[in-house]
């Protein structure tokens, strides 16, 4: 069993955005797995589904995103999983839109809500980075992430969460191995050559 934690901020003024990829991923694996209905446990909305033949638990921490980690460690705990059972899904801004990067460890790259995860259970657990950039280059980080895509980009956004919910089950089937070679494929930019670039910019709460 796999659990998948898509990081966002909780509320209908956030749901368009860049920083609340993480919840469009794990809505659609909960509506493509028929799972059950969503449940509140450790301030988090949850599911059962099974999909593509693998037991999956689709998660949404409701508090802010730079308060997730408490969130995550409850949910490990409440599921009886470890670190290595875990997948967080996330955006990035230093990505191309588009752009899947899954790794299984590493640092938070400047993302508050993957900080927040690793001060409370550590750098080793799986995360999967959407790539929701590149931001202009004086943008404000923060205004940026949450700001809505634009409709050009809006339109790419259906296959882009459909490879990022086949690739959790991918990782689950197959391991990291394979699944990142699937899912690794394309090119980074030049901005991107450091690897962690997550982004940053999270509404206060």
């Amino acid at each position: 069993m796999l659990l998948v934690v898509g990081l966002g901020n909780p509320g209908e003024e956030y749901r368009g955005t860049r920083h609340n990829l993480g919840f469009r991923v794990v809505e659609r694996l909960a509506e493509l797995g028929r799972g059950n209905e969503w449940k509140r446990t450790c301030q988090s909305l949850t599911a059962r589904v099974r999909y593509a033949g693998r037991d999956l638990v689709p998660a949404m921490p409701q508090t802010y995103m730079n308060r997730s980690g408490g969130a995550v460690e409850c949910l490990l705990r409440e599921c009886g999983l470890t670190r290595r059972e875990l997948l967080v899904v996330c955006d990035d801004v230093n990505l191309s839109l588009g752009s899947l990067r899954l790794k299984p460890r590493g640092g938070d790259g400047g993302h508050n809500g993957l900080a927040d995860i690793i001060e409370r259970i550590g750098p080793d657990f799986g995360r999967l980075r959407i790539g929701c950039g590149p931001a202009p280059r004086y943008a404000d980080l923060a205004e940026f992430v949450l700001a809505p895509f634009s409709t050009e980009e809006a339109v790419q956004l259906p296959e882009i969460i459909e490879r990022a919910v086949k690739g959790a089950a991918l990782l689950d089937r197959m391991g990291y191995q394979k699944a990142m070679a699937e899912l690794n494929r394309r090119p980074l930019l030049d901005t991107e050559a450091d690897g962690d670039g997550e982004g940053d910019g999270e509404p206060e709460g």
